[in-house]
């Protein structure tokens, strides 16, 4: 029955919109079952019915994620963790190099037309992160997330786009602060094009730039919405059909952004959306 319970909780918790609560609620039930303090709770979630753990390999450096529906399991692992996580302090020290890396970006910006944003990435959503990329075996370590950090510069146009990333890009790998290539990440199954940059601020702490075009902006926040975060089974019909009329917006989006026009933009009726789905384009 507590089963039952939980598995109910946690496909309540990924349906709703407000995630900052949910993560709470998920926090408070998950301390109370396993019996867990403050200081460990960055190690275990709630997930798809079982309770995945985030703990160290025996001798190793390296972390993994256990799953298990076995209550006394859960306790055993995530008590048996000596020097567990503190993402609070984490994120609480990369407030003040977030200050500094937007000072020198718009140092670096100076003269030019575009937005400049930052943010740090909250305790609850780091922690939702390491647990996916080690899951997925893209880190092995916590301390392998690059973008606690993120800035986003958005632009005019694609033009500019890509004279503000090699410029940027220009200007960090002179100063030996540029980690690996810039990497234009055209995604055409998505549309998604913008330009992604892994860099180090002046104490040699990394951070991630994206830069892409205003327009694209709006699009982009959509899609996180109603695609990437979506609530739909991967092979839900309506999904791919949401999946293809997100595309032909990026689609349409990108060709404006290089000054294409006379093109129809995709009308949600004819694509199976419904009007709720739809995404409004205000063009900049």
């Amino acid at each position: 029955m507590l089963f039952l319970f939980l598995a109910g909780i946690s496909s309540t918790l990924q349906a709703d919109s407000s995630l900052d609560m949910n993560l709470c609620l998920q926090e408070t039930f998950v301390k109370e079952i396993l019996d867990i303090k403050d200081d460990k709770i960055f190690h275990v979630r709630f997930h798809d019915g079982k309770f995945e753990l985030l703990v160290p390999k025996k001798n190793s450096i390296e972390f993994q994620v256990v799953k298990t529906s076995d209550i006394n399991e859960a306790k055993a692992l995530v008590h048996s963790i000596d020097n567990p996580l503190n993402l609070n302090m984490v994120t609480d020290v990369h407030y003040e190099a977030k200050g500094s890396i937007t000072d020198e970006l718009k140092e670096i910006l100076s003269g030019e037309n575009v937005t400049l944003t930052s943010r740090i990435k909250e305790p609850n959503r780091l922690k939702n992160k390491i647990f996916d990329r080690v899951i997925k075996g893209s880190i092995i370590r916590p301390d392998q997330v690059r973008d606690i950090i993120g800035t986003r510069i958005l632009t005019n146009n694609l033009e500019e786009s890509k004279k503000i990333a090699n410029k940027i890009s220009g200007y960090f790998y002179e100063h030996q602060r540029r980690v690996g290539r810039v990497d234009n990440k055209n995604v055409k199954e998505r549309g998604y094009r913008a330009y992604h940059l892994d860099l180090r601020d002046k104490s040699g702490r990394t951070f991630e730039l994206q830069i892409m075009t205003k327009n694209l902006k709006q699009w982009d926040s959509w899609n996180h919405d109603f695609i990437y975060k979506t609530t739909f089974k991967s092979d839900d019909p309506y999904l791919k059909k949401l999946k293809e009329y997100s595309q032909k917006v990026a689609s349409y989006i990108n060709n404006y952004d290089e000054g294409i026009r006379g093109h129809e933009y995709p009308q949600c009726k004819s694509l199976g959306i419904k009007e709720s789905d739809c995404f409004t384009f205000s063009p900049n």
